[in-house]
């Protein structure tokens, strides 16, 4: 089977986890890179991107064209790629699809092209139904999950613990809700990795200098967790409710974690027992000083999310087994 697979080939992306997924499972995959420029040259790129996709399926002639978000694709291409190919054509997409507001996350194209692939994944049960209403022939939720070759547990020497460790972590971008949070935690060795992001926008001095003034990734993300006491889950807002990527990485590396509370988050892991869950600033402050304190718990809690994600399979090669099962149904429907 051949797959072409369109997004971001960058570092830490969720394509790299699905190009490897789906060639564990036997399937053929051929990377396209769309590559990111500034918002105001779309336009040209998007007609430069269409070209060159269409150049690239007549050559490949793929079983399957799975798109990472379509950020660059118009429905126009969607139609082109139809009737240039007989591949079906399907969607994931990490972000909320109507949340234009945030340049990066979605834009009007997204949305148009919703009723134009065969099937439309998303890391929400919340937004199916909304997705469906906007003319999805099939919608699937599809959880995030873990990359066995990037989230796992290390081992750290002594020096490594000086230099990654803290008594809590959060390794994650800047957003608004997140600093309404982590700003409460300023009484605790606190450390934060992520992107510029937290030099740009972060409002609060203090907090800011908390900031490690790096992101991690991979092998360093899980050192970092593994030399911490307490490592962090703060949903962004279009996650609230649902969950994000953090959710399953964190207790892959056998990390103890505090998670905001959320309904998706309370179906993979059980509380107090995989992962501890928290809904306000207060809870979280009283949660980290008796975590803290209890190093035993800690660790078995750990040790159990650790399990759960393990035995219950939340790895990126179990999703992608999923993307193939909804296409061999779907294809079986086809030649009917």
């Amino acid at each position: 089977m051949k797959i072409i697979l369109i997004g971001e080939f960058l570092k830490s992306r969720l394509e790299l986890s699905y190009k490897a997924s789906f060639e564990s499972l036997g399937c053929r995959v051929f990377s396209f890179h769309t590559g990111i420029i500034p918002y105001i040259f779309k336009p040209l790129w998007q007609y430069t991107i269409s070209r060159k996709l269409l150049r690239n399926l007549n050559l490949i002639k793929p079983d399957l064209v799975m798109v990472m978000k379509g950020y660059f694709l118009s429905a126009q291409t969607i139609i082109k790629i139809k009737k240039l190919t007989n591949a079906l054509i399907f969607c994931f997409n990490s972000d909320d699809p109507f949340n234009i507001s945030h340049i990066g996350s979605s834009n009007k194209d997204i949305i148009e092209c919703i009723p134009y692939y065969d099937c439309y994944f998303t890391f929400s049960n919340i937004l199916v139904e909304k997705i469906k209403a906007k003319g999805a022939k099939r919608v699937e939720y599809l959880p995030f999950g873990f990359d066995h070759h990037l989230h796992f547990p290390v081992k750290v020497s002594l020096k490594e613990k000086k230099i990654y460790g803290n008594d809590v972590v959060f390794v994650g971008n800047w957003s608004e809700e997140r600093e309404d949070y982590l700003k409460e935690l300023l009484e605790f060795d606190l450390g934060i990795w992520g992107e510029n992001y937290w030099k740009k926008f972060c409002k609060n001095k203090e907090l800011k200098k908390k900031w490690r003034k790096k992101a991690a990734y991979g092998i360093e993300q899980a050192k970092i967790l593994n030399s911490s006491k307490i490592s962090l889950n703060i949903l962004r807002a279009q996650n609230k409710g649902s969950h994000n990527m953090r959710t399953f990485e964190l207790p892959a590396c056998g990390a103890f974690v505090i998670s905001e509370r959320s309904p998706e988050i309370e179906e993979f892991f059980k509380e107090d027992k995989e992962l501890v869950l928290f809904s306000s600033s207060e809870e979280l402050k009283e949660k980290i000083r008796y975590y803290l304190k209890n190093e035993e718990k800690r660790n078995e809690i750990a040790y159990n999310g650790f399990r759960r994600c393990i035995e219950s399979e939340y790895t990126y090669q179990a999703r992608a087994k999923r993307i193939l099962e909804v296409f061999d149904c779907l294809k079986d429907i086809k030649l009917l």
